[in-house]
């Protein structure tokens, strides 16, 4: 029988297409599948649930007639590739709920987004815009050296009508937020690369100074905002990197609390506490492009005590990146349950079909984790989904042997 999913998603990546698709034993159904366009380029880059099931995506549009609905922005192009973020919620059963425009008269480029127990969505991503809209920002726009992008970090309403919270962040070079996250108290964590030697950061943080060095030299860089009334507060920001090139590409919060975050480095003097490896290795032969992989554990920001643990039942069902990605042959993916019920994890090939089903039981609410064991699987990619009565997500890990 035909197994659609992994099409689909490969769609809805390049242009304007979006389906969702549920397993039955070994078989894949599609629940449903439709356009998502105007007359422009379209392309869906991230997607998100909340704990009613309904499907969040995110992604950019050339299109001056997208099809919106309750819209708190209306389209405004761009000078270079004309893209605007889009942002859309769809019921379980695939019924448009919202859909807006967010940038301002420049480009804009979305690359995560989440969804708390509110229904409000938080995207984050890059913008040339000196006009993106913004709401209690605590940072202005500063036009970056090369491609004039400042990160950027916003937060709908529950409906999409109305903007609650945008801020610019960066510094005078270019900056960019790769990844988000949300945890059960309500803070926001982000990481992206930048180029700017003035990055806000806050005292005490592991690392206050660029490393960055050399021309278009980037460092990593991760940061916390808290809830403050309408507003949210930066409370922690620090560098990562150094006279290389360095990237954060996701987070997880490890149970005990901890947030963990990985990348890639090319910085033999990357700063480092507590290494398991100390020592950078070269991976060119010739020495040109270096390149090596990166875990940074945080304790608590700023003041060095440990993190606190995310106490209390989840605010949300979440399946969270697998650690560490890529792995031989072992790794664990950590997951939230909100409600007690049952609890279905399952690993599949790139054909689709099922490997293994390292979870399936009654869970009662809190915070879980299932182990993977690939030692007897080829290298490559593989995906793992968990569902529930009402959540469902599928994330992608990469086995190395």
């Amino acid at each position: 029988m035909p197994r659609p999913l992994l099409l689909c998603c490969v769609m809805a990546v390049l242009g304007g297409y979006l389906c969702t698709a549920t397993a039955q034993d070994n078989t894949v159904a599609v629940r449903f599948s439709t356009y998502l366009g105007g007359s422009g380029a379209e392309t869906g880059i991230v997607l998100a649930t909340d704990r009613e099931g309904n499907l969040y995506v995110a992604g950019v549009t050339t299109s001056p007639d997208f099809p919106v609905r309750n819209p708190a922005f209306t389209y405004q192009g761009g000078t270079f590739a004309g893209t605007d973020v889009f942002l859309v919620k769809l019921s379980p059963d695939g019924a448009l709920r919202y859909a807006t425009y967010l940038g301002g008269r420049d480009d804009e480029l979305v690359t995560d987004l989440a969804v708390d127990a509110m229904g409000r969505a938080y995207l984050v991503g890059a913008t040339a815009s000196d006009d993106f809209p913004t709401r209690n920002a605590p940072y202005p726009y500063q036009s970056g050296t090369f491609y004039r992008a400042d990160g950027f970090l916003a937060r709908l309403s529950a409906d999409g009508s109305a903007l609650e919270f945008a801020t610019y962040l960066g510094g005078t070079g270019d900056d960019l937020l790769t990844s988000l996250a949300l945890d059960a108290t309500g803070r926001v964590y982000v990481a992206g690369t930048t180029s700017s030697s003035d990055l806000p950061t806050t005292s005490g943080a592991f690392q206050t100074a660029f490393g960055g060095g050399l021309a278009l030299r980037s460092d990593a860089f991760a940061a916390r905002f808290r809830p403050d009334g309408d507003a949210l507060t930066l409370d922690f920001s620090t560098y990562l990197g150094g006279s290389g090139a360095d990237a954060l590409t996701g987070f997880v919060f490890h149970p005990d609390g901890t947030l963990c975050t990985t990348g890639s480095t090319g910085s033999p003097d990357f700063l480092q506490q507590n290494p398991l490896q100390a020592v950078f290795e070269r991976l060119s032969s010739a020495g040109t492009v270096d390149q090596g992989a990166t875990v940074t554990c945080f304790t608590d920001q700023p003041t060095g005590t440990p993190v606190e643990a995310l106490t209390g039942v989840p605010t949300s069902f979440a399946l969270h990146p697998n650690y560490p990605n890529p792995f031989n042959p072992t790794t664990t993916i950590p997951f939230e349950v909100r409600t007690q019920g049952r609890v279905v994890v399952e690993v599949y090939d790139v054909q689709g079909r099922r490997l293994a089903t390292l979870v399936d039981a009654v869970y009662a609410p809190g915070r879980y984790t299932a182990q993977v064991d690939a030692g007897a699987w080829a290298s490559g990619v593989y995906f793992y989904r968990m569902r529930t009565e009402h959540f469902e997500k599928t994330r992608k890990m990469v086995f190395v042997k």
